[in-house]
């Protein structure tokens, strides 16, 4: 793209600006939304309908003519696998036809991160940073059993 005189700047993933309130430069997870990777699950996570809650997501901000795909409809449905298998309670199943207005819909950022830093980083040999059980039990895009997604 830059041949073509495009500018673009990656924005990784993986840099946390402010780690009370979890957040970084850009949420990746509206840039993913608006470019139709998948929809917001109610555990929070871009659920694709190939691969699921199983991504990883980053952003190139570019000022390439590049049309974006339409946002998907939400396909989780009355499905609560993420909240039931949640260790820490903090999934609420709440649904949403697009997103949710704040964090706090879906999901208590407090007692996820307790979770994942508290309970789960004071075990032997695990290092603490992602839980990542909502990520297993999702139906969508899980080659692994013969799981069949749910039904809106």
């Amino acid at each position: 793209m830059q041949s073509n005189s495009a500018q673009a700047v990656p924005i990784p993933a993986s840099q946390t600006l402010d780690s009370e309130k979890c957040t970084s430069y850009i949420s990746h997870k509206a840039v993913a939304l608006a470019a139709g990777i998948g929809w917001q699950g109610k555990s929070l996570l871009i659920v694709n309908p190939d691969f699921g809650p199983r991504i990883r997501l980053t952003t190139v901000l570019t000022d390439a003519d590049i049309a974006p795909d339409s946002p998907i409809k939400n396909r989780c449905g009355k499905c609560q696998q993420c909240k039931d298998h949640c260790p820490a309670g903090a999934i609420l199943g709440a649904n949403t036809d697009s997103h949710y207005s704040s964090r706090s819909d879906a999901i208590d950022l407090k007692k996820c991160v307790h979770q994942v830093r508290d309970v789960f980083g004071k075990l032997p040999n695990i290092t603490p940073g992602i839980c990542g059980i909502c990520i297993k039990v999702c139906p969508w895009g899980n080659k692994t059993e013969k799981i069949e997604p749910c039904k809106p």
